[in-house]
């Protein structure tokens, strides 16, 4: 739970990859981000499974950069295959063949980051590629109203914060409780909360 931003896209034209991956090392350097770079073969077959520890082994036909935005955000991640589809690390593992969206929370960091983030991918959509979608719970993406952004950052916070506190309680209250501990704790935080108000993907 927390503000989120999904996000999927082509590129024009997948040789741009590299370009991109330099302009963000570029960009990192002088933000002074820490990042990570993927150059995987993309044009060889995806034979990538997690071994019994949870990492990752075999190839996975990747080419990319993450970088680490700020400590409390989550990592912002361009991975690419060869017909130049980001791809998200993990569930190409799992999904070979399936292009499902990248995400990035940004709940826990300052306001800003979710702003830059924001900008940066406007940035990049414009000038690299094809498609690219973007569902921000913020909605900083759609309207660029950072009041909105800080309400719906200030609300999420307000709920995560209620549901932190209001599983100790009803923990503390279980023994002879009837209605089930993970009901009664979305039974309550909807009488509290609009819950509606949090986005639903849709890409």
């Amino acid at each position: 739970m927390g503000i989120t931003i999904g996000y999927k896209g082509k590129l024009r034209d997948p040789r741009s990859m590299d370009q991109l991956c330099d302009e963000l090392k570029d960009i990192s350097s002088d933000m002074e981000w820490s990042y990570e770079i993927i150059d995987e073969d993309i044009n060889k077959p995806n034979t990538s499974y997690f071994d019994e520890d949870g990492e990752i082994r075999g190839h996975i036909p990747l080419k990319g950069i993450s970088i680490k935005v700020h400590p409390q955000c989550e990592t912002l991640s361009f991975f690419f295959d060869s017909r130049g589809n980001i791809r998200n690390l993990v569930m190409m593992v799992i999904e070979k063949d399936l292009i499902t969206p990248q995400f990035v929370k940004t709940q826990f960091a300052p306001f800003e980051v979710h702003v830059i983030i924001v900008k940066l991918l406007k940035y990049l959509s414009k000038k690299y590629f094809e498609h690219f979608k973007v569902v921000d719970e913020g909605e900083y993406w759609q309207t660029g109203d950072e009041e909105l952004l800080r309400k719906n950052l200030n609300f999420l916070g307000n709920v995560i914060t209620s549901a932190r506190n209001l599983i100790h309680e009803e923990i503390r209250k279980e023994s002879g409780a009837e209605e089930p501990l993970i009901e009664r704790i979305e039974r309550i935080l909807k009488e509290r909360f609009d819950i509606k108000r949090i986005d639903r993907y849709d890409f």
